[in-house]
């Protein structure tokens, strides 16, 4: 008997912790969803940026922010902003605009195309999955999409470029270890062809439609004529400037300051990279196909400032 009646207690006790379970599916009391307030469909300000999907658009998909605000907004579909609008964060899952005087002071991620209009201003990181486009006179840190551009192609730049032709590599040069080390300053001449790396321990200029088809390093300056190209990556020590339509198909690296011409183009559509330096500055046209990272402050330019800086 008494062997019995401790058999029963300690069955007992192991029941107790499925007598709740037992008691809901007999008499359930929570089978219903919570009730969420309706102000969390027309109140953009609800939203955080932790949070694992985004809220519910507006009726139309689309959301005009309060320039008064300045909290961080996720949106579904696409996204027109307000003039003058700023905020810390701003996420949209399509398409987005960004208008004139906006300021996002933290993170910019828009899962389609963006368009950021004139006298905007994109602190810390700035992404889109498709297309970037910039307007004029744009402050940015880092911005990274396929595909990056920046105000409208130049009608006014001249097309002709030089003939091209073989150009020999000075007979100084050091061609070991596989690349061309020229010891001192060097100056390619218009339409000059190099197929070699090279690497130049002073200032480099490739005249206008100049084109190597390696890596460059150059340990001072490097500028780009018009429609100089490099096939490879190009690092300068100091300042790196590219001219109107210049091309580089790596990355574009500078310690100093770079600046991108009209029209000119750094890495390819199905080859992203990085063109990086101290200061940037990006002129009407250009493009770019990766990241652009400015260490301290990038900026675009308008038509007059831009002939002026590659000039």
């Amino acid at each position: 008997m008494t062997a019995f009646l401790l058999l029963a207690a300690v069955l007992c006790w192991l029941a107790l912790p499925f007598l709740p379970a037992l008691h809901e599916a007999l008499r359930p009391h929570d089978d219903g969803a919570l009730p969420i307030s309706e102000r969390y469909q027309e109140d953009l300000r609800l939203a955080t940026p932790d949070a694992d999907d985004v809220p519910p658009q507006l009726p139309d998909g689309r959301s005009d922010a309060d320039p008064a605000r300045d909290l961080p907004l996720i949106v579904r579909h696409a996204y027109i902003g307000a003039v003058g609008q700023s905020a810390d964060e701003i996420r949209v899952s399509g398409m987005a605009r960004l208008r004139a005087g906006t300021t996002v002071r933290r993170r910019l991620q828009v899962g389609g195309s963006v368009e950021v209009d004139p006298g905007s201003v994109l602190r810390g990181s700035a992404e889109a999955g498709t297309h970037f486009w910039l307007g004029s006179d744009v402050t940015f840190e880092r911005v990274h999409a396929p595909t990056i551009e920046v105000g409208v192609g130049s009608a006014t730049l001249p097309d002709a470029i030089p003939a091209p032709f073989d150009f020999p590599v000075p007979d100084d040069a050091d061609l070991r270890a596989g690349r061309a080390l020229i010891r001192g300053d060097l100056m390619v001449p218009p339409g000059a062809r190099l197929d070699v790396t090279l690497v130049v321990t002073g200032t480099l200029a490739l005249g206008p439609g100049a084109h190597v088809t390696g890596d460059v390093k150059a340990h001072g300056d490097v500028t780009l004529g018009h429609g100089a190209a490099v096939g490879g990556n190009l690092f300068a020590g100091n300042d790196l400037t590219l001219g109107d339509r210049a091309t580089v198909t790596g990355a574009a690296v500078a310690e100093g300051v770079l600046t991108i011409g009209a029209s000119a183009c750094i890495g390819q559509p199905t080859a992203p990279t990085t063109a990086t330096a101290r200061e940037i500055q990006v002129a009407s046209g250009a493009r770019i196909h990766g990241t652009l990272w400015a260490e301290t402050t990038g900026r675009t330019l308008s038509m007059t400032a831009a002939a002026d800086a590659v000039a």
